[in-house]
């Protein structure tokens, strides 16, 4: 049973796009510990190119205010180009405060500091 759970996510990639180092890191200890390949990047240009890059992109993780350009900008020009793959934002405010057309463009949100049980409970639903 262990060795099933640790490779829960072995056919899947996400791609998680955060500017913070450490969230970056804790998510992809966390999903790539479930066995998903996880690509980390910084930036929303990272984050579109990342997209455009892989042929198969299971779960898009971002934060929309990403550094280097912006969040929602990224997730609105991923969807033109990936409109089956689930977004999922990642932000320290909780979804109710998003503007409309920002929380319009993400399928979930995962609130900071993040939960392992939440971001498992997203993947799950998304993977």
């Amino acid at each position: 049973m262990a060795a099933e759970e640790a490779g829960r996510y072995s056919s899947k990639r996400v791609l998680v796009a955060d500017a913070d180092t450490e969230s970056r890191e804790m998510l992809a200890s966390i999903l790539g510990g479930k066995g998903a390949e996880v690509i980390l990047v910084s930036g929303t240009r990272e984050a579109i190119d990342a997209c455009r890059n892989n042929q198969r992109v299971d779960l898009i993780i971002i934060d929309p205010g990403l550094s280097k350009g912006d969040g929602t900008t990224a997730a609105r020009l991923i969807r033109e180009f990936r409109r089956g793959t689930p977004v999922v934002a990642l932000a320290a405010d909780n979804r109710e405060s998003l503007p409309p057309d920002i929380s319009s463009l993400f399928d979930d949100f995962i609130e900071r500091p993040v939960e392992e049980q939440v971001l498992l409970a997203i993947a799950e639903r998304y993977l």
